[in-house]
């Protein structure tokens, strides 16, 4: 599974939250008794279950970075909330950034560098037009094809997303953004 981790790499992990999970035991385990406690909150079954299936394969890879429990990883919020590892001799220069969509998550790993990712399902939204109108320049607006065309798929949502994760806006304050779109 993961293992080493080079100060010039970055290991990009695409989770499906709905596949058998790795390993001896169910990822739920893993948590920590707050992270149940914020699963527990989501209204609808599929997010709640995404969520903590998301959190706990994060900790399991985490843990195979680290050489520890997963059980026993502990985090730390950075000013914005970012959460981050609590510093260790294992885990001192080792970042991460977890997002999930739908049923699928991206977990970014990174040595010696900041590092953001993000992921979202791609999906029709039927009220694209007007939301892009409320939100973009008419630039941008024109940029996405949502008003000249639509993509051949029929989903508008692709072209909305893509400029909404550049504006800068969006990025953590003394981060880069790197986005990886499929």
């Amino acid at each position: 599974v993961a293992g080493s981790l080079d100060a010039d790499e970055v290991h990009a992990w695409l989770i499906d939250l709905d596949a058998p999970a790795p390993g001896d035991r169910p990822p739920t385990e893993y948590l920590s008794d707050d992270e149940h406690a914020r699963a527990a909150r989501f209204r609808f079954d599929d997010h709640r279950r995404h969520f903590a299936t998301a959190r706990g394969l994060m900790r399991w890879l985490l843990a195979h970075y680290t050489g520890g429990d997963p059980t026993a990883l502990r985090f730390v919020h950075g000013p914005a909330g970012k959460p981050a590892l609590e510093a260790t001799a294992a885990s001192a220069d080792l970042a991460f950034n977890l997002s999930h969509s739908g049923g699928r998550a991206l977990l970014g790993v990174a040595r010696g560098m900041a590092i953001g990712v993000d992921i979202e399902s791609v999906r029709s939204v039927p009220e694209s037009e007007s939301i892009a109108a409320s939100l973009f320049a008419a630039a941008e607006v024109k940029g996405t094809g949502v008003r000249e065309r639509a993509f051949w798929f029929n989903h508008r949502w692709l072209g909305w997303a893509r400029i909404w994760g550049w504006r800068p806006e969006h990025w953590e304050p003394g981060g880069s953004l790197v986005h990886l779109l499929s």
